[in-house]
């Protein structure tokens, strides 16, 4: 979906999307219907939303990574590597609470971060994250309901 996304940004192209992965998040965010048949009819027929997509520039690897939910490095990027995918499509999203445990307890990581263009910023932290929408699962909010920002920032470790 992410790559779809990227492809189709700037097209004028509307994307529908059947929500059948085990944690596709821009469907929650956007309340679409869990049902394919009523995702289905959702994507044919409903009411078109904007979404900005976003790159992530990845200095390390010299490259650009579009999200349309989240982009993340240090423990949060480690918590989603260690997931098991087997385990994730079994039981969904709390797939991701045994991994997430090991990683809080991890020091913080060396980061630079340079956002819209500004000046490198250099400090430790837990986790980065550009977050194109509001909730994860279990009604966690990452980020201000209603906030809205444009971001193209730099990471590297």
């Amino acid at each position: 979906m992410r790559a779809v996304a990227h492809g189709l940004s700037g097209t004028g192209v509307e994307m529908g999307i059947v929500p059948i992965g085990t944690a596709n998040l821009l469907a929650h965010n956007l309340s679409l219907p869990r049902s394919i048949p009523a995702a289905v009819h959702s994507a044919l027929t409903g009411r078109a939303r904007p979404v900005d997509p976003g790159i992530a520039h990845v200095d390390d690897e010299v490259r650009d990574l579009p999200f349309v939910v989240l982009a993340g490095m240090g423990h949060d990027a480690a918590t989603v590597a260690a997931t098991r995918p087997a385990l994730k499509e079994r039981i969904g999203w709390p797939a991701y609470v045994a991994p997430a445990a090991v990683s809080a307890l991890r020091r913080p990581v060396p980061v630079t971060v340079r956002h819209d263009g500004g000046d490198p910023e250099h400090m430790r932290v837990w986790s980065v994250l550009a977050a194109n929408c509001t909730r994860v699962r279990a009604g966690v909010h990452i980020a201000p309901v209603g906030s809205s920002t444009t971001v193209s920032s730099t990471c590297s470790r």
